[in-house]
């Protein structure tokens, strides 16, 4: 696994400000593929990305992934679509964490993680 000081050390950017996020967990999800917990040092944000690595060196590439940014805006824009807008917002700390689970389980395929959001949103109370 990646050293976690190697990736804070890359100037990870938060994606709602852009400034600096600071790492707050990693898991080697397989060979070369680091799931990392991030919490932006300014807005307090706190994303889940992967981030690419070269196992020779133990150093991470800088290539940063977020692999829930993509699913969860389709996910909002489908609550706002069918107007329970206020309902995702209220769900969506459960729905980071179902996600977080399916990643950690070897899901990375966003269409499947927007799907699987979604019955997770109509499932839940």
């Amino acid at each position: 696994m990646t050293n976690i000081s190697t990736i804070a050390t890359s100037r990870t950017r938060c994606p709602k400000c852009q400034a600096q996020a600071v790492v707050q967990s990693a898991v080697e999800l397989r060979p070369s593929v680091d799931y990392l917990t991030l919490r932006c040092t300014s807005c307090g944000l706190v994303y889940d990305a992967q981030v690419l690595s070269d196992p020779t060196k133990g150093t991470a590439m800088h290539t940063v992934m977020n692999v829930f940014e993509g699913p969860i805006v389709r996910i909002r824009e489908t609550c706002d679509l069918m107007g329970v807008g206020p309902d995702f917002e209220r769900k969506l700390p459960a729905l980071e964490t179902y996600l977080e689970g399916l990643v950690a389980d070897g899901e990375t395929n966003e269409e499947r993680l927007a799907v699987s959001g979604l019955t997770f949103l109509k499932r839940a109370p």
